[in-house]
């Protein structure tokens, strides 16, 4: 599988993927320009984040879906 055919990144994943650095994608989360969805499991939400390869690309291009 490449970093492509995922369906979510880490932050980290995030950057490798795009060609970006870690700190841009840490910026454009905080931001919010770049969403950020925290999975719940038995009812919890995760403390860690991923980013969807949808909404990465979505950023990516600046086409924001509603």
């Amino acid at each position: 599988m490449t970093a492509l055919d995922q369906l979510a990144y880490n932050r980290r994943q995030a950057a490798d993927a795009s060609g970006f650095s870690k700190d841009i994608i840490d910026a454009a989360v905080r931001s919010g320009d770049l969403r950020e969805t925290f999975p719940e499991v038995n009812g919890k939400r995760l403390k860690r984040g991923v980013i969807l390869r949808e909404h990465l690309e979505e950023w990516l291009t600046g086409e924001r879906k509603p």
